[in-house]
């Protein structure tokens, strides 16, 4: 199994957070018509220590449309700023689905190599310490976080977000491990042993094999096409 390596620091808060705002109609611009509002993230990881991700918002008319004319009508934007938060991750398969009817947006994508593997079978993923664990057992864990948002000549609205992190099927111990600036959810996997070093010698001594058979082919034909055969109507009785 592929070591992983992950988002740490302010990118991790970026992209469990920050992103999330963003696609749940941008709180830091968006005016507040009602006293809260809800951002759904689910991350499914699987044992590379990738994670499917997907994003559920609902907005207000005027968010909603506010959204739209930004982000949702223009995918490509809501690409970049996603890749441009979550730096430190691959991003692919992103989609995004709306429902103009609901105002409600999903967003899905995939984040390669979320999870670190820290060696011994352990991965651990850090959890900014302003986002609270609500429940967490076994391959199941949510994570909320509030966020207050004012504006001037409508109030304030609490934007909440809860973050569900799904383990892989596979994951046993999981357990969280208290940080100065991150907790960290730690899991163990049982990691497939690397393949015997017969096996890598084998492989290299066929591609060795292989280069010798070709040098070799490449002399004689450039020795044919040097010394050409001889005509035997010239020859000497």
């Amino acid at each position: 199994m592929r070591s992983a390596s992950i988002i740490s620091g302010a990118s991790l808060c970026k992209g469990l957070l920050a992103v999330a705002i963003l696609l749940g109609g941008g709180a830091v611009t968006l005016r507040a018509q009602e006293a809260s509002r809800t951002v759904d993230q689910t991350f499914q990881f699987d044992e590379r220590g990738d994670a499917k991700i997907e994003f559920n918002f609902q907005l207000s008319r005027l968010q909603w449309n506010r959204w739209k004319a930004q982000y949702g009508d223009h995918p490509d934007v809501l690409l970049r700023v996603t890749k441009y938060n979550m730096a430190a991750a691959a991003i692919d398969n992103f989609s995004l689905t709306k429902d103009d009817t609901q105002r409600r947006a999903v967003t899905r994508f995939t984040a390669r190599a979320l999870a670190q593997y820290r060696g011994n079978g352990q991965f651990e993923i850090p959890i900014p310490r302003n986002i609270k664990p609500v429940t967490g057992s076994g391959l199941d864990w949510v994570f909320t976080s509030s966020t207050p948002e004012s504006n001037v000549s409508e109030g304030q609205t609490i934007v909440n977000v809860t973050l569900r992190a799904k383990l892989p099927a596979k994951a046993h111990d999981a357990h969280m491990v208290g940080g100065n600036d991150f907790n960290r959810l730690v899991y163990s996997l049982e990691v497939s042993p690397s393949k015997p070093k017969t096996l890598l010698y084998s492989g290299v001594v066929l591609i060795v094999a292989g280069l010798v058979a070709a040098v070799r082919a490449t002399r004689a034909d450039e020795t044919t096409a040097t010394h050409p055969p001889r005509d035997p109507s010239r020859r000497s009785s």
